[in-house]
């Protein structure tokens, strides 16, 4: 399996504000190559596209000194009236905005849209409590649905220019039954996928931009602590995290096979860290793994720790005999507890 990079990042205005903080969003688009024997064969140029979106929050002062126009108001209908001057400042990608809007100058909608609920919002208010004018409230990966199997015929893909530029998407077509059979064993639409070329058994192609897998977590990792002005994840750290999670969405995609232990040592390190838009970052590809595993009944969530156990009809909690803990009994105590001071 390869990955490679189709574009670098799109600026997409986003009309919405977080407290006084204006937000603007970030897109990339990540594809992997499915390289099977079967695709060998039929000379096929298989590609799964994923995408990651980064949210950030730019302070009132902070967009005064890039000379922000004084004519932005808000309403009830759009929050944020925009004009070509702030579609120049955010350097927004104008192919996303409608011609129409930038000739009269008129408000229109955003492109990209965020759920309050995964707002940052500690994260945030600890960073404006700093008074930083730069905030990374929201970083999501996520499959795109989307999935085109390309006859390469006699291309050259070792050429310097683009490799997806010159298929141009003018052959595409739906995936074939035997590309169907190996999409569903790799489960295509959970991120996990995005790991696995970090594990060795899988051959990397750079391609595009000359950026690999390694490149394009380091890069955004270098892009959130930036921003931060601190290390949110210890490289060593990130690194042993991401690739303990490509070794085991390996195994499993390739042989329905994990280790328990590995994965709740995987958990515990991501948990020692504080909530920071890296740390959800992580959290977010690790839990499309553990959703797989836990929708194929092979594992079980502590409701009251958390802790990954081995899959048991009617289980919930850790017990002293498996697990050498009785989570059963804590929960039940916290449940007496707070019953009493309810009733108190």
């Amino acid at each position: 399996m390869k990955l490679f990079f189709k574009t670098g990042l799109y600026n997409y205005f986003c009309n919405q504000k977080i407290d006084d903080y204006f937000l603007k969003g970030k897109r990339g688009i990540i594809e992997l190559d499915l390289e099977t024997p079967y695709t060998r064969e039929k000379n096929l140029f298989s590609l799964i596209e994923y995408s990651f979106d980064i949210f950030t929050a730019y302070s009132p002062n902070y967009l005064k000194k890039l000379g922000l126009p004084k004519d932005i108001e808000e309403d009830d209908k759009n929050p944020i009236p925009m004009t070509k001057e702030y579609i120049e400042i955010f350097n927004l990608d104008e192919s996303f905005i409608e011609e129409k809007y930038l000739k009269n100058h008129k408000k229109f909608q955003s492109v990209l849209k965020i759920p309050e609920e995964k707002i940052d919002k500690n994260y945030f208010l600890k960073k404006k409590n700093e008074k930083k004018e730069i905030i990374d409230v929201y970083v999501d990966l996520r499959f795109r649905n989307h999935h085109t199997s390309i006859d390469v015929g006699e291309l050259d893909l070792d050429e310097d220019f683009s490799v997806l530029e010159k298929l141009g998407y003018n052959t595409i077509m739906p995936p074939e039954e035997e590309i169907k059979k190996e999409l569903e064993r790799i489960n295509i639409e959970k991120i996990y996928n995005l790991t696995l070329p970090l594990v060795n058994h899988y051959s990397v192609d750079s391609v595009l931009f000359d950026i690999d897998p390694l490149s394009f977590f380091k890069g955004i990792k270098n892009l959130l602590e930036s921003n931060a002005q601190e290390i949110l994840i210890p490289q060593t750290d990130y690194f042993d995290i991401l690739n303990g999670m490509g070794k085991q969405g390996f195994e499993y995609n390739l042989n329905k096979a994990f280790s328990l232990v590995d994965l709740n040592k995987i958990r515990e390190k991501i948990n020692k860290f504080k909530t920071n838009p890296l740390v959800n970052l992580i959290k977010g590809i690790f839990y499309s793994l553990i959703e797989v595993l836990k929708i194929n009944k092979k594992i079980l969530e502590c409701l009251n720790c958390g802790n990954l156990m081995k899959y048991k009809k009617g289980k919930k909690y850790c017990s002293y005999k498996f697990e050498g803990k009785d989570c059963g009994k804590s929960a039940r105590n916290k449940r007496a507890y707070l019953k009493k001071k309810h009733l108190s």
